[in-house]
């Protein structure tokens, strides 16, 4: 019996080898949703938050491999929930969405606080390629 060719989904071609399980803080609720679309489109597994706080009971319930943190909030800014993640989950691995670019320069004495630092506005290429780098996952460049 000849089976018939299974249809490979667009997005596989985007999808790295390993899945993420990634945590969105940001309160703009259009940033937020964009950002985790993109990242469903890159077969990750995604859970989203409007603010720090909401974002830590996330983290206390779930595990997480990366989160991406809006720089500017109001209650909280992404520098602030980069320094609590870093402090009670020192595994998870942080990027910070600003609207200042990659200019946005880590508080003095903090080097390290997060792995990679994307511009607003971002693209789908942005995304895919701040994941790879900080998963060393690195894609190949034909």
């Amino acid at each position: 019996v000849e089976h018939a060719p299974v249809a490979e989904d667009p997005r596989d071609a985007h999808t790295s080898a390993h899945t993420l399980s990634v945590l969105v803080v940001d309160d703009e609720t259009f940033v937020r949703e964009t950002l985790v679309e993109m990242l469903l489109a890159l077969g990750h597994s995604v859970k989203a938050s409007d603010g720090g706080r909401a974002a830590f009971q996330l983290l206390d319930k779930d595990s997480f491999d990366l989160v991406f943190t809006d720089l500017s909030m109001p209650e909280m800014d992404g520098w602030e929930v980069a320094r609590e993640i870093r402090k009670r989950w020192p595994r998870v691995r942080v990027v910070v969405v600003t609207g200042h670019g990659k200019d946005a320069v880590e508080p003095r004495g903090q080097a390290k606080l997060v792995d990679g630092i994307i511009g607003k506005p971002f693209n789908f290429e942005q995304v895919e390629e701040t994941i790879a780098a900080i998963t060393g996952e690195g894609m190949t460049k034909g």
